[in-house]
């Protein structure tokens, strides 16, 4: 709404975070103006975007045990058990629907199972998660990535959403100069580059 006031261009906007921010770049991403997301003080409002870049984000708040921290011994993940006691303050058993609402890979699910397509449109996502991540899960991010791939071929999407494994990559790999943390910003650049400015860099599968 304001972007053009500081020079930016409102048809070159990314979203993008890491871990819970990935998670809140994802949704972001999902439901633009999309009216049950909308803003209560301006449901009016512009709220998509042109661009997601989601780094470890979660995607699945209802994976059960096998996912996410905590997961030994638990019909719950560790990371659904936070979001019921700080993220939603309410109980996936009595109220599951809430959490699948603020699930990414849910949502995506839901928009699958429409008996005719809604015409939602949902922009290029880049994910990128490290192979040793044991707060959020790996698997999380690539059954999304899955979700992402089954919508773009069910609404002939000419998108390509891109996922990067980070060999070796722990949680918050990226907060250390090194490698991994640099490789991931030329990924993220390039995938800018390409969808903003047309710019192919050599050697990139963007």
């Amino acid at each position: 709404q304001n972007i053009s006031k500081y020079g930016g261009n409102p048809k070159q906007v990314a979203v993008a975070g890491e871990s819970a921010g990935g998670h809140l770049a994802a949704m972001v991403a999902l439901t633009g103006n999309d009216e049950r997301y909308q803003p209560d003080e301006d449901p009016e409002a512009d709220t998509s975007v042109d661009l997601c870049i989601d780094i470890y984000g979660v995607h699945d708040f209802l994976a059960g045990e096998g996912e996410h921290i905590g997961k030994v011994g638990r019909q719950k993940s560790g990371l659904t058990i936070l979001a019921e006691n700080l993220l939603l303050r309410d109980s996936v058993k009595i109220n599951e629907s809430r959490f699948s609402e603020a699930s990414p890979t849910s949502i995506m699910k839901q928009e699958l199972d429409k008996d005719e397509q809604s015409g939602k449109e949902v922009p290029p996502i880049l994910i990128i998660h490290g192979d040793k991540d044991v707060l959020a899960s790996e698997l999380d991010s690539k059954r999304f990535y899955s979700s992402l791939k089954e919508f773009r071929y069910a609404t002939n999407s000419p998108v390509k959403d891109i996922f990067v494994n980070i060999s070796g990559g722990h949680h918050g790999f990226g907060y250390v100069k090194s490698p991994r943390a640099v490789s991931t910003a030329h990924a993220i650049a390039a995938f800018m580059n390409h969808h903003f400015y047309g710019i192919r860099t050599p050697n990139s599968r963007m």
